[in-house]
């Protein structure tokens, strides 16, 4: 079930924090692990600025999805439950509370460019991440 937090625990900030580090470098190969690394503490510390949903399973957290102002920080599914329609279940419900929602992606992400188009998403324009020199593609969704 997709449950907002109102006021992150410790244990809950660790639990998404792990699933993010993972996820980031299971997902983007092309970006050296240590760029993600750098990133943990400041994600750690920013994240409980982001409206966040997550979805348990026996009281784990098993996926979250971070939202800033209607700009999509990132999904993330642990691994052992990707394909599991988790992702989706956590994009429907900001499709659900938001008129409009962006997300930048990574152009080599196809996964997750497919994802999002099938979800509604429409690729918006082309940026560069100027940390990693990855191109990124800018997506944005509007409720109909």
């Amino acid at each position: 079930m997709i449950k907002k937090i109102e006021e992150i625990t410790e244990k809950e900030l660790q639990e998404i924090i792990s699933i993010w580090l993972e996820s980031n470098i299971q997902t983007h190969h092309y970006i050296e692990k240590s760029y993600w690394e750098k990133n943990l503490s400041v994600v750690e510390k920013e994240l409980p600025k982001a409206e966040i949903f997550v979805d348990k399973i026996d009281d784990k957290i098993v996926g979250f999805i971070g939202i800033m102002d209607g700009y999509i920080a990132g999904v993330f599914v642990e691994e052992a439950y990707r394909n599991q329609q988790i992702g989706k279940k956590l994009l429907k419900k900001a499709m659900e509370l938001n008129d409009q929602l962006s997300l930048n992606v990574y152009e080599k992400n196809k996964h997750a460019i497919d994802f999002y188009l099938k979800l509604g998403f429409k690729k918006a324009h082309m940026n560069i991440d100027e940390e990693t020199a990855e191109k990124e593609l800018v997506m944005v969704w509007e409720a109909n």
